[in-house]
């Protein structure tokens, strides 16, 4: 995380990869589910609603930052947003111990994590003028 969250208000949400906002209570909101705590929004759903990385995002991912976006919420970034670690999957070689990054085959393209796609996302309204990066506050700001 880099330095505090702002003050939390209901049009506020957090973006973490997914494995580490579990433990807190659930609210079942339409086709998705959102943890709510301290005034916080953050999407989290049983690993059983996962069938695949597209049907994922398509199926709660982005309605889920849509639904925010259309609300002019900000969006705090609680993990690093550079890290391509968090953005793209990854396996460690068992033979070298070295990290290799999963691409599509036949390409070069990594291929992004929820938390990458949730990045781009975010990227792309920001050079659409919807929105602006704060960040001393890893903040994702409505315009």
């Amino acid at each position: 995380m880099f330095g505090l969250p702002p003050p939390a208000t209901p049009a506020t949400a957090r973006l973490y990869p997914l494995e580490s906002i579990g433990g807190f209570p659930v609210a079942n909101n339409s086709n998705f589910r959102t943890i709510s705590k301290d005034g916080y929004k953050m999407l989290n759903t049983p690993q059983e609603f996962y069938q695949n990385a597209d049907q994922f995002w398509t199926q709660y991912n982005k309605p889920w930052l849509d639904d925010l976006v259309s609300k002019k919420a900000d969006i705090v970034i609680l993990s690093d947003k550079s890290n391509d670690y968090l953005k793209y999957k990854w396996t460690k070689n068992s033979n070298t111990g070295q990290v290799e990054f999963d691409v599509i085959p036949g390409t070069s393209t990594r291929i992004k994590t929820g938390f990458g796609s949730e990045i781009e996302y975010m990227e792309n309204l920001v050079q659409q003028g919807k929105y602006q990066w704060d960040a001393a506050n890893g903040v994702y700001k409505a315009l």
